[in-house]
């Protein structure tokens, strides 16, 4: 039996280890596991700004949407809940290399710079197990996600991808959403894309 649930404590084993799995090399994986576990995804479920659901299968989460109303309020509350594991986590990640350390540099002037759009709700984080993915239990999240957003009284939504993540970037361009920024951080170049309701 399949369907789609409320993100809860009980699931944030299995999202962690989804996350950790499908994007090891976004910022948030390479925070390390305790980050997400103790810290970024307890403050999800605690948020007024964001939450999650989960795509569960016979009791078994095997995907997870992260949504945000407000990510630079959100990003408050996670540093808020517990600060001094989040500025730990951050410090070890900064001083593992120059390179971490320029992209930090990069991604704050870039939370400066690119303004969010008030009144959107954003897909922050969206993940599939690897061995689940192409059976269109992407879809129904991001379906999911939109149904959130409306029942939310949003605009719209928007998602940030890497640009060279062509498959993900034409599979909401098929779906009518319009590409209204292009930015970079350090090296990486980004694409927002956003439905308006």
């Amino acid at each position: 039996m399949e369907e789609i649930e409320e993100f809860e404590r009980k699931h944030i084993e299995a999202v962690v280890a989804i996350h950790l799995s499908s994007l090891p090399t976004d910022l948030l994986p390479s925070l390390g596991k305790e980050f997400l576990s103790k810290l970024f995804y307890p403050a999800v479920i605690s948020s007024k700004y964001a939450n999650g659901l989960v795509y569960v299968i016979d009791g078994k989460c095997i995907g997870f949407v992260i949504i945000t109303y407000d990510s630079t309020k959100f990003l408050l509350e996670v540093i808020r809940s517990k600060p001094i594991l989040f500025f730990s986590h951050l410090l070890r990640y900064t001083l593992s290399s120059l390179e971490n350390f320029i992209f930090l540099i990069h991604l704050a002037k870039s939370l400066f710079t690119n303004k969010s759009e008030k009144g959107f709700a954003e897909i922050y984080v969206i993940a599939v197990e690897k061995s689940c993915r192409g059976k269109g239990i992407g879809n129904t999240l991001v379906n999911a996600s939109i149904l959130q957003a409306r029942n939310q009284g949003r605009l719209g939504i928007r998602i940030k991808t890497l640009i060279t993540n062509y498959e993900w970037v034409n599979y909401f361009i098929k779906r009518d959403w319009l590409k209204t920024l292009e930015f970079t951080i350090h090296k990486n170049t980004y694409v927002t894309l956003r439905k308006v309701f």
